[in-house]
């Protein structure tokens, strides 16, 4: 269902395009009423704020078409699409509410579900299409006024269960967001990892302030609880983020320490400039050459593992042989190398061909 701010009128607007799909009796309709039918049996209508259909063309809610600055420039009509009309959330058992689901927490709603376009056996012209679609739209808003009655037992449920239980998973969640932020803020110095969190934070805090300034009040539980849902898919992402800079800067800290007893005087000097973070490279590649000798780094991508058949025996020696250093090493083939043993090193994929176990043991 679009947005509210995507309903239009026909104010501002141009023009109109009215499209759908014809069977092979309705081209022939079509021709005889002077419609441009296309190659797949698809009609064409523009029209424009002097036709005669142009006010019925908004009665039936329209898709805005806009351009890249947001401005609509037009909007779209698909003639022939059926309709379902039914209530989102519609179930209230006690059950469901006990242990909600985040769909439960949004608030019912009445809504219209367009299925595609049909192909339809006769093309009545301009005004016929458009009666057509009204007679539908009408027959929908018939089904909408059933469905209203039912439609306010179950907000009234749904408002009962956010203001007992929705709003303890409200609270649950900002506790939650708000620990992150404040452990954020004391293990990483970056604002872009932590500020994702408190964004968060402060989006759901600010709604739930809202909503307990106007009890009871559908719409601000409305927003609340569908921020609570939007949110739920969003917490993981941040917190990543948050998890990615904890273990950047956890990185760089070993880096600094192992640079200054083993690295290279470039590397030391780095370390003594503060500019480690922009040699973690440099970092990656001295310690790759001290502790794993005769290993590289491995680029997947442009060497991709096609998988080992049939190892040979000097294959499994040096597979057992690398798997009391690391016991996750695996043996693989790739194309350039032939068998290889791959691995993890520095949270990086390194490689090496089972040939070089000959001159160089691990």
């Amino acid at each position: 269902m679009r947005s509210k701010e995507d309903h239009v009128s026909y104010d501002d607007i141009p023009d109109a395009h009215i499209y759908g799909w014809l069977t092979d009796r309705g081209v022939l309709d079509a021709v005889k009423n002077q419609v441009e039918v296309n190659s797949e049996n698809g009609f064409d209508f523009w029209i424009n704020a002097y036709s005669d259909g142009w006010p019925l063309v908004f009665d039936l809610d329209p898709t805005p078409v806009r351009e890249q600055n947001g401005n609509i420039r037009s909007v779209q009509l698909i003639i022939g699409r059926p309709r379902s009309v039914h209530i989102t959330n519609r179930s209230p058992e006690e059950e469901k509410w006990r242990e909600p689901s985040i769909e439960t927490w949004l608030r019912p709603e009445i809504t219209t579900q367009f299925g595609d376009a049909v192909r339809l056996d006769k093309c009545p012209g301009l005004d016929g299409l458009l009666e057509m679609e009204a007679r539908a739209a009408r027959e929908t808003g018939d089904i909408r006024d059933v469905l209203q009655v039912e439609l306010g037992y179950l907000e009234e449920q749904w408002k009962a269960w956010v203001e007992s239980d929705g709003l303890e998973h409200v609270d649950a969640v900002l506790r939650h967001l708000d620990s992150a932020r404040r452990e954020a803020k004391k293990t990483s110095a970056s604002v872009e990892a932590w500020g994702p969190v408190h964004r968060l934070f402060m989006e759901l805090s600010g709604l739930k302030a809202k909503a307990l300034a106007k009890p009871g009040d559908l719409d601000t539980l409305g927003n609340l609880m569908e921020s609570l849902s939007n949110i739920y898919y969003s917490i993981g992402e941040a917190e990543e983020a948050v998890v990615a800079e904890r273990r950047k800067s956890q990185d760089q800290m070993e880096a600094a320490v192992w640079a200054l007893q083993n690295g290279s005087s470039r590397l030391k000097k780095a370390v003594r400039a503060q500019l480690l973070p922009s040699s973690m490279g440099v970092y990656r590649d001295e310690r790759l050459a001290a502790e794993r000798p005769g290993w590289e780094w491995w680029n997947q991508k442009e060497s991709p593992p096609k998988g080992i058949v049939n190892p040979s025996e000097h294959d499994l020696d040096s597979l057992l042989e690398a798997r009391k250093f690391d016991p996750e090493m695996q043996l693989d083939f790739v194309a350039e190398m032939g068998p290889v043993i791959v691995g993890k090193y520095l949270n990086r994929n390194i490689i090496r061909p089972t040939t070089s176990f000959e001159q160089q043991p691990f």
